[in-house]
Parts: C-alpha cells; sequence; structure tokens
C-alpha cells in the first residue's frame, strides 16, 4: 500500500505549524505511527515526506526548509530518531 497524498500533507501541516512544547512529540507519533502503518523505517518515512514537498508543494521550499532537510537527510544512522525530529520540530523554514 502507498502513502496517501493526504498523509504528506498532515505530516507537512505537522513540520510547518508554529512551534511548541508539543510539536515534536506530535510529528514523532506521527512518522512511528505511519511507518508502522506502512511498513517503512523512519528514516525512508523523511526521505520520501522531503521528496514529495519537492515536488509538490513549491510554495513552501525555501532556503530554510531545504537546509533543514539537507542535515537531515545527511545526518549520521547513528543518531536517534528522536534527535532528528526534535531538529525538525525545532527548525525554522522560512
Amino acid at each position: 500500500m502507498a502513502i496517501t497524498n493526504q498523509t504528506w500533507i498532515n505530516m507537512h501541516r505537522l513540520v510547518m505549524s508554529h512551534d511548541s512544547k508539543q510539536k515534536s512529540k506530535d510529528i514523532l507519533a506521527f512518522i512511528q505511527t505511519t511507518g508502522i502503518k506502512y511498513n517503512m523505517d523512519s528514516r525512508s518515512l523523511l526521505n520520501k515526506y522531503f521528496n514529495f514537498v519537492i515536488r509538490h508543494m513549491e510554495e513552501d521550499i525555501t532556503p530554510g526548509f531545504l537546509n533543514m532537510a539537507e542535515e537531515i537527510v545527511h545526518a549520521s544512522d547513528d543518531t536517534p530518531i528522536e534527535c532528528i525530529v526534535s531538529y525538525l520540530g525545532k527548525s525554522n523554514c522560512q
């Protein structure tokens, strides 16, 4: 089963929402739930998310977003997903 566009849009809304203490937890929960549903590891899910945004949401592509995506995609395999999601949640994509 392929991940639907609506799933990516929901994730994007979480990522682009205003920073809050709960934001990183919400993103992590979404990634974990979606990964289980579609049998996909968290890193692959994030890579596919960035690919979706770049292909379908041109209005949200900013230098800040691209820098954040690049740092996450190229993060060490040893970096825990909690740290990556924390960075994703705190990044200013403007």
